[in-house]
C-alpha cells in the first residue's frame, strides 16, 4: 500500500468520520490487486475520497480500466464491487466480502495515526 496523499479532515460533517475512522477528502493511495479484465494480471489500484456533499465517495480505479472508476459511499461497497467482479472472471468461488477500511488502509496503525494527526482531526466529534 502506498499513500499519495492523506487529504484534509472535514471535521464539521459528521458523515465524514466515526467512532473508528476519519475519511479525509483527497485522501490518496494505491494497492496491487488481481485485475477485474484480465484474470492472470495484478494491477495498481488507486483507492481516492471525494466530497459527495452528504457524506464521502469511495473511488477505486484500477489502472487497466481509467476513467472509469467504481464509486461507492462507503469504502466496503467500492472494494466489494471490485472483488465479486474478480472472482467472476478468475471463476472463483472465494467470498465477495471485504473489508473496505483495510483495502483503503484506514485500518492500518501508521495510517490511522498520520491522519489522526491532521490540521481538524481533534475536531471530530464521533471519532
Amino acid at each position: 500500500l502506498t499513500v499519495l496523499s492523506l487529504g484534509a479532515v472535514i471535521w464539521d460533517r459528521d458523515s465524514y468520520h466515526n467512532e473508528r475512522y476519519i475519511w479525509p477528502v483527497g485522501y490518496t493511495v494505491q494497492r496491487e490487486y488481481y485485475s477485474m479484465v484480465d484474470a492472470g494480471k495484478q494491477v495498481i489500484y488507486t483507492c481516492r475520497v471525494t466530497d459527495g456533499g452528504d457524506g464521502p465517495r469511495f473511488h477505486v480505479e484500477p489502472e487497466d480500466m481509467p476513467g472509469a472508476p467504481i464509486v461507492a459511499s462507503t469504502a466496503t461497497g467500492a472494494w466489494t464491487t471490485v472483488l465479486k467482479t474478480v472472482n467472476q472472471i478468475r471463476h472463483r468461488e472465494h467470498s465477495n466480502s471485504a473489508s473496505g477500511p483495510d483495502y483503503f488502509g484506514f485500518s492500518h496503525p501508521t495510517i490511522a495515526k498520520m491522519i489522526q494527526d491532521l490540521p481538524g482531526a481533534s475536531k471530530c466529534r464521533s471519532y
